[in-house]
């Protein structure tokens, strides 16, 4: 699993975009179903590198304060917090998921795997009141949320969207 650098230097150049709504619509067009996660937190979670900390500094009635994580409002923020997801999402992009900034968009199956002889959906070999492909599709459910899991990654319930039909 990857691991954001505590440390990043100073200034680094943004290597993803935020990528356009319309081209992130078309890559769930056709699916049977497909989930939303909201990030419950995020931007404010980002460490800003040591030496860039100082650069912050603010001055208050009680003592000069300076900025530890990046500050809302900074005109980098979404590319950066961007960038942070897309990294922790590697494995699961583009095939399961296309991130937008802290919306992680999870695809699902392309069909419902008919079986010939009984016109139905295929069930799981292990649970026949499965449907594989809603098993399949909430095992790339699990495995996008193990990685944010693995990163102290939290989504919001409020705002979850599961198995949502086309």
């Amino acid at each position: 699993m990857p691991k954001l650098d505590p440390n990043p230097a100073p200034f680094r150049p943004q290597g993803r975009v935020t990528p356009r709504p319309d081209h992130v619509a078309e890559q769930f067009a056709g699916k049977i179903c497909g989930a939303m996660l909201d990030l419950f937190v995020g931007y404010d979670e980002r460490l800003l590198a040591p030496e860039s900390r100082d650069l912050t500094t603010f001055q208050t009635p009680f003592r000069a304060l300076r900025l530890i994580t990046l500050p809302m409002g900074w005109s980098n923020l979404v590319p950066i917090f961007h960038d942070d997801v897309t990294y922790i999402l590697q494995p699961e992009i583009p095939d399961k998921t296309i991130p937008y900034i802290n919306d992680v968009l999870i695809k699902g199956p392309d069909d419902w795997h008919i079986v010939p002889e009984t016109g139905l959906p295929a069930t799981h070999p292990a649970n026949p009141g499965v449907w594989l492909a809603i098993w399949e599709f909430f095992q790339d459910v699990n495995r996008i949320l193990q990685c944010m899991k693995y990163c102290s990654g939290t989504f919001s319930g409020r705002k979850l969207q599961l198995c949502v039909e086309r």
